[in-house]
């Protein structure tokens, strides 16, 4: 979930404008690639997906978890402790490993800063 359209959602009801959920409806993204790794005698398991994604969706669910607080009882988040770990196992991405670190840096402090401006530093 990159939460944008969580965000989108409730910024919607909060100007009074109704959101509906249509159940039967089918949106199907492209598999993720779950990957592990060894360290010390114990499997790691963690997402292999680009920096960029990276970036906004830890950026996204900053932002959506410091304007509705509900949300992480909701999703039963601990950002902070889990931006630490997505962190460690970033280290273990063979690809990219330096630029996935700073994407996930960048998207901690735009998080933080409730930034939703287009990061020119990110590369799509």
């Amino acid at each position: 979930m990159s939460f944008d359209d969580l965000d989108y959602c409730l910024r919607l009801r909060s100007h009074g404008i109704k959101t509906y959920t249509v159940v039967a409806s089918r949106h199907y993204h492209p598999a993720v690639k779950i990957a592990s790794k060894t360290v010390l005698g114990r499997s790691i398991k963690y997402i292999d997906m680009p920096p960029w994604k990276r970036y906004y969706n830890l950026r996204n669910s900053l932002i959506v978890y410091r304007r509705y607080p509900w949300a992480k009882a909701l999703f039963g988040i601990n950002t902070g402790r889990d931006a630490a770990l997505l962190l460690l196992k970033t280290l273990l991405v063979p690809n990219q490993r330096l630029k996935n670190v700073q994407c996930i840096l960048m998207g901690i402090a735009d998080g933080l800063r409730q930034s939703t401006a287009k990061n020119s530093r990110v590369q799509i």
